[in-house]
């Protein structure tokens, strides 16, 4: 009988300290009363943006790489499922040229001071 009770003594000590433990862990992650959102509610940011225009790209698939170049005002997608490069001219909202390349170009960086236009195709860098 004597085990017994130590058995359930040292089980409902394991068990308060586990409570203890986790009901601590969970006050460490409430905010505290000092600190203040300082950003802007989206509600807020809502009116700021417009579309502006739409301009059809002649490719298919995703384009989620993609380089500007401030100067001309060109903007440099590339285009992975079709293997090419698309040059936006954005004064003009319009597609000005398409390159296709070899592989699937992706992360494109335009340098200004050489004017070119660098991608990662695989894994060879490449220039245009």
């Amino acid at each position: 009988m004597g085990s017994a009770r130590g058995n359930i003594g040292i089980c409902a000590a394991v068990v308060l300290t586990l409570c203890g433990v986790f009901v601590s862990k969970v006050r460490a992650q409430e905010q505290s009363n000092e600190y203040v959102n300082r950003q802007a509610p989206m509600v807020h940011m809502a009116g700021l943006l417009r579309l502006v225009e739409t301009i059809p790209i002649p490719t298919e698939g995703y384009m989620d790489h993609l380089t500007y170049d401030l100067k001309n005002q060109h903007l440099f997608l590339s285009a992975e499922n079709n293997k090419k490069i698309v040059v936006v001219d954005m004064k003009a909202g319009k597609v000005i040229h398409e390159t296709k390349v070899g592989g699937n170009p992706r992360k494109p960086f335009f340098d200004p001071a050489s004017n070119k236009l660098w991608w990662i195709s695989g894994t060879t860098p490449l220039w245009l």
